[in-house]
């Protein structure tokens, strides 16, 4: 198996960030020379840049433990750029250009001298024959307008080299703010790609529970169609039986023995409610009826019709021997078991719709 290490490095424009050791392009080594305080040029968002290595580890997520508030990694090794080998060997062609430069002009500079000397000697020097006289002025003029004419040239090669400079510098300037610039619209992209794809993960489960959802209702409603349609004649009857003897079909004792496992915490005594309510009324009672029958705030319209005292009175008994509460608490917790259950009939038509 590869070996794969990875570090924290500091970039040229100040940035920090965990990378993988394979992206690096330059120098080319093996994994292992690699070395904290190395200068490297890396990728970032398929371009390359410059950096240096501040820490390395086999587990990313040790170094990724140490990332601050800020957003910025503790260094060991800060990039700056005089130290960069690679920037000091530009630096260093630049000077060897500057000296060769101003050797070329001293020795300009000594051969006008030399020239304009051995002029004066001439003047000094005593003249026999006028022929000579005419011969080192034919001689010396080319040679004194040429020294001039560089003299006049040498100022402007200075510009020209200052402007040539000034130009470079300004388009270094310029790489650099579009390349900072790039690496933060390219952090806000990967951010928003994270983003979309855990939301479509969301979005994916949603609709795997909707679907499990639908099935279910489906099928619990196919089969309360089943039923009902096979023992209508039944169904009445028991109807009629269970509103005449239902303190006879449910018991003090029988309903005390189904939560006496039950301890008598505040999330026990909501279990307690739910569990003995939905066993003395259905879901379909507790959704189509109320309490006291009678017109509230939330339901303007008709009022629903209330459920079976005596059922109520028992289910009020069960509870208050059990939880030891009372009978406010009581109402409060058995009008919001009925509550979510209506929010909850509601809720699944409209996913069936």
């Amino acid at each position: 198996m590869a070996e794969t290490k990875y570090a924290i490095i500091q970039w040229n424009d100040k940035f920090t960030s965990v990378v993988n050791l394979d992206n690096i392009k330059l120098p080319r080594k093996p994994i292992h020379q690699y070395m904290e305080g190395d200068f490297i040029t890396a990728l970032f968002g398929k371009k390359p840049y410059r950096a240096r290595i501040s820490e390395i580890s086999d587990d990313r997520s040790v170094l990724m433990a140490k990332k601050g508030k800020n957003g910025v990694f503790p260094l060991k090794f800060p990039y700056e750029e005089n130290m960069d080998p690679e920037l000091a060997a530009e630096e260093v062609v630049n000077l060897s250009q500057e000296a060769d430069s101003d050797r070329n002009n001293t020795s300009i500079d000594k051969e006008r001298d030399t020239v304009i000397s051995t002029n004066e000697g001439m003047d000094i020097q005593p003249v026999i024959i006028e022929e000579m006289e005419v011969q080192s002025a034919v001689i010396e003029e080319p040679d004194t307008i040429t020294t001039q004419e560089e003299m006049n040239i040498q100022p402007i090669r200075k510009e020209q080299d200052q402007g040539e400079e000034q130009h470079s510098n300004l388009k270094k300037d310029i790489s650099n703010l579009r390349s900072s610039g790039s690496r933060r619209l390219e952090k806000r992209v990967d951010h928003l790609e994270r983003e979309v794809k855990d939301l479509r993960s969301s979005l994916k489960s949603l609709k795997r529970k909707f679907s499990e959802l639908s099935g279910t209702i489906q099928d619990r409603n196919s089969a309360t169609t089943d039923d009902t349609s096979s023992s209508s004649s039944t169904t009445l009857t028991s109807v009629s039986t269970s509103s005449a003897t239902s303190s006879s079909t449910f018991t003090v004792d029988n309903l005390l023995k189904s939560v006496s496992h039950i301890g008598n915490s505040e999330k026990d005594i909501n279990e307690c409610v739910r569990r003995i309510t939905l066993t003395v009324f259905s879901r379909q009672d507790l959704v189509s009826c109320s309490r006291t029958g009678k017109k509230t705030f939330h339901s303007p319209g008709k009022a629903r019709p209330p459920l079976d005292p005596e059922r109520l009175k028992l289910v009020e008994q069960v509870l208050l021997l059990k939880c030891s509460i009372s009978r406010e608490t009581f109402i409060k917790k058995f009008d919001n078991l009925v509550k979510m259950e209506r929010r909850s009939s509601k809720t699944c038509s409209e996913l069936i719709v």
